[in-house]
């Protein structure tokens, strides 16, 4: 009886003192490394938001913010409303603890990049704010630390900033990554990609338009800091590096205007590179023609000679350029009518010279030199200078519609003779456009009806590419031509609906 007496004594005890115990507090768990009793206050229904809060932040400082991002994963199914206040605490408070370079500032920006897919719109944005501008404070220490780099923040909190943070962050990003290129440089290249993947040939991601947004800033910022920075004088891989990226980020107005940088720096430091002298051409370098006459010449080193020629190849609406060609191209044509050629190195630079001048140009040259190439043009040779001339014909024709205009078009189509292949008629037809609109087109348009099979199929096939809306009209008219083709294998009629066809993308049409 006296045992049993004990016992219930004893068994009330203990059951007093467990009714009594109370909860382990939050220091006690992160003195003992609790990680698992710091997860179950978040995750239990009978805990208060202040202790959930404690616990959160007590994980986070131990950099176990995917822990607490668990814990709510399982906390929201059971109680959605105080998963949502306690993410709701979590993103003032650790936007709060955002004040230096702390490691508890760090761990808690790491929590919120972690946190962002559980919060709401408004959270997610005022968080975005928070980050972003402390990131932009001290991008020397903020923008690789901790466990998410920067692109990734990027990525994360882009969609919820904006658009004059994201400015500021471009500034701020484009300074530190200049200021270490190669280290840093992959940031650009990582831009650029994911903003614009179909031209970077990879899958857009799903933050793309997040990086096409950012791009609108990264873009400019880029490419003024290279632009302002660029010293033609520098090692050769930094050239390419700055001139890559001046040649791929610059846009429209911006091209030019940065080719005039490069051009004053390799004037007043009279130094140039094949590569800076080629981005003259490539930006389109308003008044470059003049400078790189210079590179042009016997005796040039062929680096800067060819990137020269390159340069002014592709500077298209300049006249200068055709100028400075046919300057070099000349003395070729007066020997060849002479039935001579000039020294070797002399000829070299010629046929460059008329290899470039075979792409349509704005072309200005003084009338007076129509009669030097029509007289080449028609001159009868054989041997070598025939060879030579059969290979400067499309140039040769350009150069007479050029300076000889409606009257060098009839001498060109005077020695057109069927048979002929298509694609020799088309590279005919292809250096129409060196001929100004108003002086080809009303003979095109005439020729329609030339009883001349020739010149009604030059007609047909220059109003396809070359015609104006108007001539689709002309075009269907000719759909009904019964005249065939010598060795063509097609009729007129089926040759008009080709260039219809091809006419109607250039001014489709609604039916």
């Amino acid at each position: 009886m006296r045992n049993a007496t004990l016992l219930l004594i004893i068994t009330g005890l203990m059951s007093a003192f467990s009714c009594g115990k109370k909860a382990r507090s939050i220091d006690q768990m992160v003195s003992a490394r609790d990680i698992n009793g710091l997860s179950m206050v978040i995750e239990a229904g009978s805990e208060s938001t202040d202790r959930r809060v404690a616990a959160s932040h007590a994980l986070v400082q131990l950099d176990l913010a995917n822990r607490v991002m668990g814990s709510i994963e399982k906390l929201g199914p059971r109680d959605p409303e105080a998963a949502k206040a306690l993410v709701a605490r979590l993103s003032t408070e650790l936007v709060a603890q955002l004040t230096d370079d702390s490691p508890k500032s760090v761990m808690a920006r790491d929590a919120l990049i972690t946190l962002v897919p559980r919060m709401t719109p408004e959270s997610a944005k005022a968080v975005a704010e928070g980050v972003l501008k402390w990131t932009v404070a001290d991008m020397d220490k903020r923008a690789d630390c901790g466990n998410f780099k920067l692109l990734k923040i990027l990525e994360e909190l882009g969609p919820s900033a904006s658009d004059e943070t994201l400015a500021e962050l471009s500034r701020k990003h484009t300074a530190w990554m200049l200021a270490d290129f190669k280290a840093r440089g992959d940031d650009g290249t990582m831009v650029w990609k994911r903003a614009n993947p179909e031209a970077a040939q990879i899958k857009a991601t799903v933050h793309k338009d997040t990086y096409l947004r950012y791009w609108k800033h990264f873009r400019k910022d880029v490419l003024d800091g290279v632009v302002a920075a660029y010293d033609v004088t520098a090692p050769a891989d930094r050239q390419v590096q700055d001139i890559a990226i001046i040649v791929d980020y610059a846009e429209g107005e911006e091209r030019p205007k940065a080719g005039a940088v490069l051009l004053e720096q390799m004037k007043s430091k009279q130094k140039a590179t094949g590569m800076s002298v080629r981005a003259l051409g490539q930006l389109g370098t308003v008044g470059a023609v003049d400078y790189l006459r210079n590179w042009m010449k016997p005796g040039i080193p062929d680096d800067l000679r060819d990137a020269a020629f390159a340069a002014v190849t592709v500077l298209q609406k300049d006249p200068a350029a055709a100028a400075a060609l046919y300057e070099i191209a000349k003395p070729l044509f007066e020997a060849m009518l002479r039935k001579d050629l000039p020294e070797e190195n002399q000829l070299k630079l010629a046929l460059k010279a008329i290899e470039s001048l075979k792409f349509s140009r704005r072309c200005e040259l003084p009338d007076g030199e129509y009669k030097l190439v029509r007289d080449l043009f028609k001159m009868k040779m054989d041997g070598t200078l025939f060879e030579v001339r059969k290979g400067m014909m499309i140039p040769l024709q350009r150069l007479m519609l050029c300076t000889g205009k409606s009257a060098a078009l009839r001498e060109i189509q005077a020695t057109l003779r069927f048979p002929m292949k298509p694609e020799e008629l088309g590279n005919v037809v292809a250096v129409l456009d060196s001929l100004p609109e108003a002086d080809l087109l009303p003979i095109l348009r005439k020729d329609l009806a030339s009883k001349k099979v020739e010149l009604a199929t030059m007609a047909v096939m220059g109003l396809g590419a070359f015609g104006q809306k108007e001539d689709l009209a002309l075009l269907e008219g000719m759909k009904a031509s019964p005249t065939p083709i010598p060795e063509w294998n097609k009729t007129l009629g089926e040759l008009a609906a080709e260039a219809a066809t091809l006419l109607k993308t250039k001014y489709p049409t609604t039916n």
